[in-house]
């Protein structure tokens, strides 16, 4: 069969071992419950959203450790516009 073969360095054994794949369902929950829509509209509109991974011909999936660095940023993102607001 076809094997990708990737260099050494690519991961380290520690994120490989760590490595978790979230289905649709399960990234919109994490999302704070967000419908498919909103999530296809997400992935559509949000550049730095992740790649969603082809899992086979029906299914996808997201690198939970991607969304969760994507929420980080979101998170520090809104936190930087709030203190930079200003407030009458």
């Amino acid at each position: 069969g076809r094997h990708l073969k990737l260099p050494a360095s690519t991961f380290n054994v520690q994120e490989v071992r760590t490595m978790k794949i979230l289905r649709r369902k399960a990234v919109c929950e994490k999302l704070g419950g967000i419908n498919d829509v909103t999530l296809w509209r997400i992935t559509r509109d949000d550049p730095t959203f992740p790649v969603c991974i082809q899992i086979n011909k029906r299914v996808v999936g997201w690198l939970e450790h991607e969304i969760d660095t994507w929420l980080g940023q979101k998170a520090a993102a809104a936190r930087t516009a709030s203190n930079n607001a200003v407030h009458p």
